[in-house]
């Protein structure tokens, strides 16, 4: 946050940032002209129990995913930092957007975390994962383990309840998934026998000791809070271009093929990334070198300084959808916001349209027409920190400041 921007936050009251899940989406309107809410559920941290908490960032960040996820193939949402300098690490459509950043800063987290569960200085799992590993390989009679691991952060279960015109997320989690290969370069074809034995026991240890605690820190840490808000984002986005924007050829032609309006504002940049992760290359995120002996801690010492390689990869994210015309009418959480956007084919710039019509109301106000200039619904009921937020929270964001204040 700027200066300005905390003067604004200590302003408001020790004001601290809410994190939020997207439920849903409801959609109205004609093709050219549609009327977008989505639900939310808010998350405020137990700091923020006695004090004003903001939500703006949030907001700004899932639709900023959304609305890219209507512009770009599902091809451009993947990553993978590389030391080759040959290689892409980052599609270059999403490079320079705040989706294409936090999935690079994640793809960073992921790989130090992966190092960090398998040290065996500081993680039991990580000395089992390694006396083990290297017990086999001495039983099989190889000195030389020829092989390193790749995690990727791959879509999991995926389940919706939909109607014609809303969708609701049931299920949203994120997956790792273990793939191993060759150190050096070389071809998994090229190994003995013996060593394809060691290549798959590895992986057998990597997934019993090492994916489930990597698994519940991707869907359940903090650190990954953001990458699971654009997640979900992409989830709505491309359930709506199925559904909506396939039969909506004005729609189509007025939203830009590309990134250009998607300019990040986040304070980090992939040089930044790229050079923390060449860092740790380099100098290995963890090294045995106390004054142990034996012919294990030697082998760890050389091999632990190598890095984990692997990335994250939404290129296809499969749905298993159901319809919810039996369950009733559908209930909001305690606390729960709607923001509404209107996405307009009449537009010179549809998206910085859809932007400035954002507005913002509590789940049990009554409805007001969106665009801009329309105002949220005054008299809000009394409600817990969590709901403070409509009255005070976006103004906290001063990147959306100025397109909503009049809505607040």
């Amino acid at each position: 946050m700027s200066a300005a921007g905390s003067a604004s936050a200590q302003a408001a009251g020790s004001a601290v940032p809410v994190s939020m899940d997207l439920a849903g989406l409801d959609v109205s309107g004609s093709p050219g002209h549609r009327q977008l809410r989505f639900s939310v559920e808010p998350r405020v941290p137990g700091s923020a129990s006695s004090g004003t908490a903001y939500i703006g960032e949030a907001v700004d960040r899932s639709l900023e995913s959304f609305l890219l996820g209507l512009c770009l193939p599902d091809n451009a949402f993947w990553v993978n930092l590389t030391p080759d300098p040959g290689a892409q690490s980052i599609d270059p459509r999403i490079a320079d957007t705040d989706t294409g950043k936090i999935l690079l800063a994640a793809d960073l987290l992921l790989k130090k975390d992966t190092s960090s569960l398998t040290n065996p200085r500081t993680s039991p799992a990580g000395r089992k994962y390694w006396e083990l590993l290297y017990a086999k390989a001495a039983e099989l009679g190889i000195e030389d383990i020829p092989i390193s691991s790749r995690v990727w952060i791959v879509p999991g279960p995926v389940r919706i309840s939909e109607q014609a015109d809303s969708v609701r997320i049931e299920e949203s989690g994120l997956d790792i998934c273990l793939e191993t290969e060759r150190l050096y370069g070389r071809k998994k074809n090229a190994l003995t026998p013996k060593q394809l034995e060691l290549y798959d026991y590895s992986s057998r240890l990597m997934k019993e000791l090492i994916v489930p605690a990597l698994r519940q820190k991707v869907n359940e840490g903090a650190s990954y809070d953001q990458l699971r808000q654009v997640y979900r984002a992409q989830v709505l986005a491309r359930w709506y271009r199925e559904r909506f924007l396939r039969n909506d050829p004005s729609m189509k032609a007025a939203l830009p093929s590309g990134s250009n309006q998607f300019r990040s504002r986040l304070p980090y940049n992939f040089s930044t990334i790229y050079r923390q992760y060449m860092d740790s290359l380099r100098q290995g995120e963890y090294d045995i070198s106390d004054s142990s002996s034996g012919r294990l801690c030697a082998y760890m010492e050389l091999i632990t300084r190598r890095y984990f390689s692997g990335g994250i990869d939404w290129r296809s994210i499969p749905t298993a959808s159901a319809s919810y015309l039996d369950r009733g009418p559908q209930t909001c959480a305690a606390g729960s916001l709607y923001f509404s956007i209107t996405l307009d084919s009449r537009r010179q710039r549809p998206l910085q349209y859809a932007r400035e019509s954002i507005r913002v109301m509590h789940a049990d106000a009554r409805e007001t027409q969106a665009g801009p200039g329309s105002l949220v619904e005054d008299g809000l009921p009394s409600v817990s920190p969590v709901d403070v937020t409509v009255a005070t929270v976006l103004k906290q964001n001063l990147s959306l400041h100025r397109i909503i204040s009049r809505n607040l």
